[in-house]
């Protein structure tokens, strides 16, 4: 990430596939989309996971905020090239996939 920080996120699907950012559960990792590989695949979506800042390979973030995470998550899509995407969060994943989806949407001037 600009700041130094390492963020590490999980892709499955085909890489020509429709884009959806998961936005995995409270206490889990983007392990957790491994559960739904193969239905998946056979969607033909590009599912893109990415860890929040202090899970997994990811690090900490100090002072992360739903909005500094939603910075983090359009970084991404930015760095993959993504100009529009679906999101989906679950459970603990829910919240920031709201922010996502708010930001996402303030940004491409459709509110």
């Amino acid at each position: 990430l600009d700041d130094g920080r390492v963020q590490q996120w999980l892709e499955i699907g085909p890489s020509d596939g429709r884009p959806v950012l998961f936005c995995h559960g409270g206490n889990d990792c983007r392990l957790e989309a491994l559960w739904i590989s193969e239905a998946v695949q056979r969607a033909g979506v590009r599912l893109i996971t990415p860890d929040r800042p202090g899970f997994a390979g990811s690090t900490h973030h100090s002072e992360r905020t739903f909005s500094t995470w939603v910075d983090d998550a359009i970084g991404l899509l930015d760095h993959l090239g993504l100009q529009q995407v679906d999101v989906l969060g679950l459970s603990g994943g829910g919240p920031h996939a709201l922010a996502v989806a708010a930001q996402y949407i303030s940004r491409l001037g459709i509110l």
